[in-house]
């Protein structure tokens, strides 16, 4: 195996997600090139950081539940309300939803931007120059 492939599959080999095979190629190179053995560590503590970090900040599970229960009890359009509906309709119920549809595309945005940053750091880490 060359050290590029080692590259490629070097996270599915810490987390031991390679068919056997594969595995044992990965296992036998890092075994004789002390460069591959260096960023199979260097992964491992990447991903244990990484790992740490994001387990500090996860939220808890009132908060999965807190959602789960407001993105159920939000209504559903009519579709009646949607075509008969004109741009100054808006009731307060409508403004109501509107912003808690916000509230909820933010917190997606929100948990897309972290898990960026996450991703962002772990390949980083794997950069020749990182």
């Amino acid at each position: 195996m060359r050290c590029g492939r080692v590259d490629e599959v070097i996270e599915f080999y810490i987390e031991r997600q390679l068919d056997p095979a594969t595995y044992a190629e990965v296992d036998e190179h890092i075994k004789s090139c002390a460069e591959c053995s260096r960023k199979v560590e260097a992964a491992k503590k990447s991903l244990g950081l990484l790992r740490d970090a994001l387990g500090s900040v996860a939220p808890g599970r009132e908060f999965d539940e807190k959602i789960t229960r407001r993105v159920i009890n939000l209504p559903l359009p009519s579709p009646t309300a949607a075509t008969h509906a004109g741009a100054g309709d808006r009731n307060a119920a409508g403004t109501i939803e509107t912003a808690e549809r916000r509230r909820l595309a933010l917190l997606a945005i929100g948990a897309a931007i972290i898990f960026l940053i996450a991703l962002l750091v772990v390949i980083w880490s794997f950069s020749p120059n990182g």
